[in-house]
């Protein structure tokens, strides 16, 4: 296999990273938000059923609040999200890191429309409070991808 080989088969898998990339990005974001579209009773269901599987698992006498669980999907997803955004970045050999603004952005402007999405359906509604835990998801999903990825190759870059 020539150079000429290997440059060309490097640079067909950059495509397919990048599209890979993009792909699972927005699927997450649409993923989330259509959590947001559902109705209260559909939402509550499902964070019943969560709740009662992890207080089944937990030692006698701990439990865990439905207003906890959510609380943590809103942060998890996020973290996801954070995740597979420093994915894209390093498809598009994007700096990451001199990037941090429009990472942020991204996340910030995921978890307002989130938000916004919620005052329109039935039974539910926005919250500040909940824009700051999906933004600290994010954040946080963001910040340990680069970590890993400079400890693993010295450069996200």
């Amino acid at each position: 296999m020539s150079i000429i080989d290997v440059y060309k088969k490097k640079k067909n898998l950059s495509g397919v990273k990048k599209v890979a990339s993009a792909l699972l990005l927005l699927s997450w974001v649409v993923f989330i938000w259509h959590n947001s579209m559902e109705g209260a009773g559909a939402s509550g269901m499902r964070s019943t059923h969560i709740v009662n599987v992890v207080n089944g698992l937990l030692w006698e006498g701990m439990i865990v609040t439905e207003h906890v669980i959510r609380k943590m999907a809103h942060f998890l997803e996020y973290a996801v999200e954070g995740i597979l955004a420093v994915f894209l970045f390093r498809a598009f050999e994007v700096g990451v890191t001199k990037n941090l603004c429009v990472g942020a952005l991204l996340g910030v402007m995921t978890a307002l429309i989130d938000e916004t999405i919620q005052l329109f359906s039935v039974g539910r509604n926005g919250a500040v409070e909940d824009v700051w835990i999906d933004f600290g998801g994010f954040a946080l999903g963001f910040l340990i991808s680069v970590m890993l990825c400079k400890l693993r190759q010295g450069d996200c870059d």
